[in-house]
């Protein structure tokens, strides 16, 4: 049954895609008619049905939970008339959104068919989905939460406004918070509000919308959602929830000394270094220190925590999270640290690469789980991923080559070749399976991770996980999560970590092959 639900929620969703990129209002700018109105608001009218949608939804949800469950599939004839209605729908739109409805005989009458052609269309994706036995329990879940549909889509809608204003206020914002900072410097300051320019004398920056912090604050928003949902289970409600604004506050004041430290690098140090190195780097490493925080400062105190310190030192689970997580933290902030202050950061990797690798060995003792025997059903797993992500990879993406330091010695080379690929195909497997398969996974189905079987581990590990690994890979997302669901489905076939890390390591090996046979180096990174 849920996985019905999932499968007609990403039709719907598909849909939703298909019509927004075809079609638009841009033709429909003139005109008092009703008609007129409807169709040229049309984009206001979707975010407040999204808005409505998504409470209609949660309502199904929850009446519907008791039956997930089930063994169900999807009534075929009326997913049949769903199609069919959605495409005559398409063929609708295609009139109306055009310029062609004013030369109609009645053009609200063909306004008026095509929204009720939607409900219509809508209707039969509801009866295909939902069976027959479940019918009643569908229509009370609907019917309560279809009593605050339109309001809560108006208050998305406004919400929304709302949030774009704040966001369009944030640059001048920052300007005006960074500017004190910088005259603490003892320097002379540039400050042009209406240009949105801050600097000193030998060195300023425009803060666009871009550097103004929004982006960290959807980004910390993200994280503590995904937190506060994996460790529901070990935080205290609604105290827990201080942690949304605390952590909006610690991202936007850290992007203020983000651009106050910009310019100061960029004044006293290297102009270069500052834009093209630091610049693109610093959000992350405070987008880090802020989660990391917010993080520490949760497990630290009882008001957010039920785990008061020092009160359960020894259960399950609390140090084995460092064990399985720290050689990936490790790995992430040593590329963003070397990305930071270095204009030629893959020169670095082997110094990235060597700092994982001794985290793995200072907590080796505590891998039982990957002292097993592998499997060729891993080896297979692994290169269904490594064809699929070639097959995903756009030809030109990967068509950059590694050009390293004419002054090398051809051993430096060689050396500086066999940590990439050591790293690729070694260390990068171990230490993503363990944060993501070993850790990851089986934490959202339980605190205690440890005692969950890794052959009875949750839709929901499996999934999410599987879409975390996924952004982890920005440009490849979609390939990225496939391969988390295919590592999570070696890993739970036997019930093996060591599987995930086989499959992982075939799949980056075969890419890397491709990579040094083709020159197509773009494909390592």
């Amino acid at each position: 049954m849920l996985a019905r639900l999932i499968a007609g929620v990403s039709l719907l969703a598909g849909e939703w895609l298909l019509v927004s990129l075809l079609f638009d209002t841009g033709d429909m700018n003139t005109g008092r008619e009703w008609w007129a109105i409807v169709v040229r608001k049309g984009p206001v009218l979707v975010q407040i049905g999204v808005g409505a949608g998504l409470l209609l939804c949660a309502g199904l949800w929850w009446s519907l939970r008791p039956s997930f469950r089930e063994r169900s599939r999807p009534n075929w004839n009326w997913l049949a008339a769903h199609l069919a209605s959605f495409v005559v729908l398409l063929l609708a739109l295609r009139f109306v959104l055009s310029a062609e409805l004013r030369t109609a005989a009645d053009p609200g009458r063909w306004v008026a068919g095509t929204g009720v052609l939607a409900l219509v269309t809508a209707g039969l994706w509801f009866r295909a989905m939902i069976p027959a036995a479940r019918m009643p329990d569908a229509w009370r879940g609907i019917g309560v939460a279809g009593l605050l549909a339109a309001p809560a889509g108006v208050l998305a809608w406004g919400a929304g406004r709302a949030a774009r204003e704040l966001w369009l206020a944030l640059p001048d914002a920052t300007l005006r918070f960074a500017e004190p900072l910088l005259r603490l410097t003892g320097g002379e300051v540039i400050c042009r509000p209406n240009e949105l320019v801050i600097g000193l004398e030998t060195f300023s920056v425009t803060v666009s919308e871009d550097c103004s912090g929004y982006q960290g604050i959807g980004l910390i928003w993200l994280f503590l959602a995904v937190y506060l949902w994996v460790f529901r289970e070990g935080l205290r409600f609604p105290q827990a929830l201080l942690l949304i604004p605390l952590g909006t506050l610690a991202v936007y004041v850290m992007n203020v000394v983000r651009i106050v430290a910009l310019v100061l690098l960029g004044a006293y140090v290297s102009p270069g270094l500052a834009l093209e190195a630091f610049h693109a780097q610093a959000g992350w490493m405070a987008f880090d220190a802020v989660g990391i925080a917010l993080v520490l400062l949760t497990q630290r105190t009882s008001f957010l925590s039920r785990n008061v310190p020092g009160a359960a030192v020894n259960e399950p689970g609390r140090d084995a999270t460092v064990w399985y997580v720290a050689p990936f933290l490790v790995l992430v902030a040593s590329a963003i640290g070397t990305a930071a202050f270095s204009n030629d950061p893959a020169l670095w990797y082997p110094a990235r690469i060597s700092a994982a690798a001794l985290t793995l060995l200072l907590f080796q003792q505590h891998y039982g789980e990957l002292r097993t025997l592998w499997s060729w059903e891993a080896v297979g797993y692994g290169l269904i991923v490594g064809g699929l992500w070639l097959l995903l990879e756009p030809a030109e993406t990967g068509s950059g080559r590694i050009d390293l330091p004419s002054a090398w010695s051809p051993i430096a080379v060689d050396a500086w070749w066999g940590f990439r690929l050591a790293g690729t195909i070694v260390v990068v497997p171990l230490v993503e399976e363990l944060a993501f398969r070993g850790y990851l996974m089986r934490r959202m189905d339980s605190l205690y991770f440890e005692r969950v079987s890794l052959q009875v581990v949750s839709w929901k590990g499996m999934i999410g996980s599987s879409v975390l690994f996924g952004l982890l890979h920005p440009g490849h997302w979609v390939a990225g999560t496939v391969a988390g669901l295919l590592f999570a489905a070696a890993v739970q076939r036997r019930g093996r970590l060591l599987d995930g890390v086989v499959a992982h390591g075939v799949a980056n090996a075969l890419v890397a092959g491709v990579a040094v046979a083709t020159g197509r180096h773009g494909l390592l990174t």
